[in-house]
């Protein structure tokens, strides 16, 4: 057999496992945007994730990241309401409406003041709330350099005739005739 057919053929064959490896990487990412779609939903995304993580341990290019907005915003806006769980804004609001008559401002401030500290409730010092880290919400799968399916073995058969064309083409080259 000639060395530019094993080289041809093995160009061919390596361009048809990437082919086969794009179909995977489409796959996994429209996977993912299902998730990421689904979470901001607000819907149990425990399963789909599982299922994409074990469809990237599977198949060979399909590497993939998926950011959960959904959850992250959702922790996020729990983080923000227990950090300030008694807010005594509307309070101090319906106090100055409550002290627009009177004319002298050191009046008006005692009674906004009075009015807070009647109407307010207790607020036990603030406990510090750690906000959530978006790092935390990003889910990323790696998918291992080789796989036995259609992608990893049509690879390793272009590898091969790849490699032994350009053997055969070296051997010639060098005056080794077998």
């Amino acid at each position: 057999m000639r060395a530019r057919y094993l080289i041809i053929g093995g160009v061919i064959v390596l361009a048809i496992s990437w082919f086969l490896g794009n179909v995977s990487y489409q796959s996994s990412h429209k996977q993912a945007k299902a998730i990421a779609v689904a979470d901001v939903a607000g819907t149990d995304t425990a399963a789909a994730q599982a299922k994409l993580a074990a469809y990237v341990k599977a198949h060979m290019q399909s590497s993939v990241s998926v950011m959960l907005s959904g959850s992250y915003d959702r922790a996020k806006a729990a983080a923000e309401a227990a950090a300030n769980p008694n807010s005594t804004g509307a309070v101090y609001s319906q106090a100055q409406a409550a002290c627009t008559s009177k004319a002298d401002s050191i009046v008006q401030s005692r009674c906004v003041a009075a009015y807070v500290a009647a109407h307010s409730t207790a607020n036990p010092n603030p406990v510090p709330v750690a906000m959530p880290n978006a790092a935390d919400y990003t889910k990323t799968y790696l998918a291992p350099l080789w796989t036995p399916d259609a992608t990893g073995f049509v690879a390793i058969i272009g590898w091969l005739a790849l490699i032994a064309g350009i053997a055969m083409a070296i051997g010639r080259l060098l005056g080794v005739r077998k």
